[in-house]
């Protein structure tokens, strides 16, 4: 061990008492006055003895996880300046994050990979603030991987000591020089530098202006004052020549991925080829395509060497990307964005969250449609309209209701803006938002089951100009990338926008009606459900806005047209007047003009709501009584009660 290491744990020797197969159970290993804890992490298998091959039983060490697993070392008699971890395998996990903690608080800096070739290890520096002697520390893994561990050293911090040098930029991979500042905390501190691996002392080169990476360095640094020195402090910067820089302007290239091989953190972006599936080992698939992933080729035509390109699932990349449903896309160039990890044993793209076909493959076939019928939709508060296309003529759209229709089909919904609905000939495009592809979409129905299959609108643009002269019908030519990948593009005529043309009272009826049924319901709608049938079956439904009391005068205004219908059929205006009687009941009268041309002249006697027992009530403990207008009431939520229970308001 190193000369200044305190106390070495050897997690190779067998008195620790380690299970040789995998164990989530929390348990404590002891071995010489010292112990460990294990608790497990939300993912893995647990903790065991690593050996040393499959035909050769004799332990390396232990391998633990994986995410948030914890390994609790034992306290120290003295104050602990730093930590080292060495490595049970050079065949270890590249992306195992690892830090120690004391509680919640990381107090060094994280390490990411435990397969090392040098086994060096990695030194993990303890802040000044929590060095103290007693102070139990936490190895912790912080990723979805497996830690690999053979022996941990700690080292004495001296009194006296200056803090240990700081770094301005981390350990890590990059893809241009860097030019790294030191600094101590301890006023006064003279700090040595080695650029060669060896441990720096008093002799070594005395820092004085930023040090300058332009290759793969192994700094290292020791503060030193008044003859004591603090902990020599490392950090490795590994410098890749690459012809991108992960920016969506200048992505890195297979090549890159290759040379950086998954040591870049946070999302790049990445270009290549699509040449089929990935296969393990870094070649393209030869079974059939899958839709979970991608292979990014430097070529067209590469089958080796290749970048695994993860579609997770339900994904807009994969929508656009996977082979399956978009077999064109064979030998596009794409660019994606997402995390550099190994995927399929060699370097890889995963967690993809955006992407960009950029050119070449086999275009996909146009998706067209008969459109046989249409219909506008205006939205005046907007200033936008749907245009729906239908290939079946017993589509339509209600608002507040939806797509309904007798057969199968498809409706095409575009969203565009104007500003006459007399005249909406022009182009309208969802680059400058006058085709709004958030409101548009293309709803399928296969005349069996009771969703619509929906594909949303990622971009397009549509034109839209008059047959002819006599301005009879339109032409309307949309060219539309679906969220799917595919191309929606056709053309079909329509029937321009006509105003509504309100029904003439040209029939009357009268209706009576006794049983009517007085409801409070759709919350949403904050109504009062007034519904009934009369004699000959004529259905009577009224939804007024006012939870609070429906007495008074009305008009269709304060009524939810959308659902006041009579025979189901919707009411165009109405006046109505709602009296409320001594007994609780309401008589409620009225003339209401529906879209049949049918004046309906309406007495409905709604009676008093059934009682829910004044006793209920105030049971609650959410009911109260008050006086209102000299009567005694108990007032519930918005609702206000008579002494027998009875809705009074």
């Amino acid at each position: 061990m190193a000369a200044d290491a305190k106390v070495v744990l050897d997690l190779t020797d067998d008195a620790w008492g380690f299970p040789t197969s995998y164990s989530k159970d929390a348990a404590t290993f002891t071995n010489g006055g010292y112990s460990l804890g294990f608790t497990a992490g939300t993912a893995g298998d647990g903790i065991k003895v690593l050996a040393k091959s499959q035909t050769d039983p004799t332990p390396v060490g232990i391998v633990f996880g994986k995410t948030n697993a914890t390994l609790t070392l034992p306290a120290m008699s003295f104050n602990v300046s730093k930590i080292i971890i060495y490595y049970a395998t050079t065949s270890g996990s590249a992306n195992v994050v690892h830090n120690i903690y004391v509680g919640e608080d990381a107090v060094s800096t994280a390490v990411k990979g435990c397969d090392l070739d040098d086994r060096d290890g990695s030194v993990f520096d303890i802040a000044a603030a929590s060095q103290a002697a007693g102070t139990v520390y936490v190895l912790k893994v912080t990723s979805n991987h497996n830690m690999q561990v053979s022996k941990i050293e700690f080292y004495e911090a001296v009194a006296g000591a200056p803090e240990n040098p700081t770094f301005s930029i981390p350990a890590g991979t990059y893809t241009s020089a860097q030019s790294v500042e030191l600094t101590c905390a301890t006023e006064g501190a003279e700090i040595h530098y080695t650029l060669d691996g060896a441990d720096p002392d008093a002799s070594a080169a005395l820092y004085s202006t930023p040090i300058a990476i332009a290759a793969t360095t192994t700094l290292k640094a020791v503060a030193i004052k008044n003859g004591i020195s603090s902990s020599v402090v490392s950090a490795t910067y590994t410098i890749v020549t690459t012809e991108g820089d992960g920016s969506k302007e200048n992505p890195f290239t297979i090549a890159d991925v290759y040379a950086l091989n998954s040591n870049m953190t946070g999302k790049q972006w990445v270009t290549g080829y699509i040449v089929g599936c990935a296969a393990n080992g870094g070649v393209v698939s030869t079974e059939d395509a899958t839709a979970s992933n991608i292979a990014l080729g430097a070529t067209a035509d590469q089958t080796e060497g290749i970048v695994a390109v993860q579609l997770a699932s339900q994904s807009d990349p994969r929508a656009a990307l996977n082979l399956v449903d978009n077999p064109g896309n064979l030998g596009a160039q794409v660019a994606v964005y997402g995390d550099l990890q190994a995927y399929f044993g060699a370097p890889g793209v995963k967690n993809v969250t955006d992407y960009e076909i950029i050119g070449g493959g086999t275009p996909p076939t146009p998706v067209e449609f008969d459109i046989v019928a249409n219909q506008y939709v205006v939205y005046e508060s907007d200033g936008y309209f749907d245009l729906f296309m239908y290939t079946s003529d017993t589509w339509s759209y209600t608002s507040g209701e939806g797509f309904s229709g007798e057969e199968a089909g498809t409706a095409v919904c575009l969203d565009l803006a104007y500003t006459d609905m007399a005249d909406v000939t022009g182009s309208y495009s969802t680059e400058d938002g006058s085709f709004d592809a958030s409101y548009s979409g293309i709803y399928t129905w296969d005349g069996v089951s009771s969703n619509l299959t929906t594909v949303n609108i990622a971009s397009g643009t549509v034109t839209i100009a008059w047959k002819d002269e006599s301005h009879s019908a339109y032409i309307v030519t949309y060219d539309i990338i679906g969220s799917d990948g595919k191309n929606y593009a056709g053309t079909a005529e329509v029937t321009p926008y006509e105003e509504e043309v309100p029904p003439t009272p040209d029939t009357e009826a009268t209706i009576t009606i006794t049983n009517a049924d007085l409801k409070d319901g759709l919350a949403d709608y904050q109504a009062f459900i007034v519904s009934g049938t009369d004699a000959d079956n004529v259905f009577v439904q009224l939804y007024f806005y006012d939870v609070t009391a429906i007495e008074g005068n009305f008009t269709e205004e304060n009524l939810y047209d959308a659902y006041s219908k009579i025979d189901n059929i919707q009411v165009y205006s109405a006046t109505i007047t709602v009296v409320a009687n001594a007994d609780g009941s309401y008589t409620i009268t009225g003339d209401l003009l529906c879209y049949n041309n049918t004046l309906y002249h309406l007495t409905m006697t709604v009676p008093a709501p059934a009682s829910e027992g004044i006793e209920e009530i105030l049971a609650t403990g959410k009911a109260v009584k008050a006086v209102r207008d000299g009567q005694v009431v108990v007032l519930k939520g918005d609702k206000a009660f008579n002494m027998n229970g009875q809705i009074v308001k």
